[in-house]
């Protein structure tokens, strides 16, 4: 059972404000993307895959809320970029062996598989 709902005011505001003025920018996705093409995270271990799901996830909800498909398109298209920038164990180029355990359950890996069924 699909369950529709509607906002009104600020909230509704906001959804289109967040879709329009971030969501909706393939260069964002495209920058996000490009953290994972080569070892960026040697350093630091800076969780980047996270906050790609992060904002996926926000962005899946405001696509929930509006059904935009231009929305739909761009996220469409993300996920099928990172699904290219996976190494052939599955995981994401950017981390270095030792962290790769690390990074199995994120955010990032969770959506890949679940839309495109991609596992490891």
């Amino acid at each position: 059972m699909e369950i529709k709902y509607s906002l009104k005011g600020l909230a509704d505001k906001a959804m289109h404000f967040a879709e329009n003025k971030q969501l909706i920018d393939p260069k964002l996705w495209k920058r996000f993307v490009s953290q994972f093409k080569g070892e960026t995270d040697k350093g630091d271990r800076g969780w980047r895959g996270e906050f790609w799901g992060k904002m996926m996830r926000g962005a899946s909800l405001v696509y929930s809320y509006t059904e935009n498909e231009e929305l739909y398109n761009i996220l469409d298209e993300t996920v099928r970029e990172m699904i290219l920038v996976t190494a052939p164990t599955g995981t994401y180029k950017q981390l270095l062996c030792r962290n790769r355990v690390q990074w199995m359950g994120s955010v990032v890996q969770k959506i890949c598989n679940f839309r495109y069924g991609v596992f490891p």
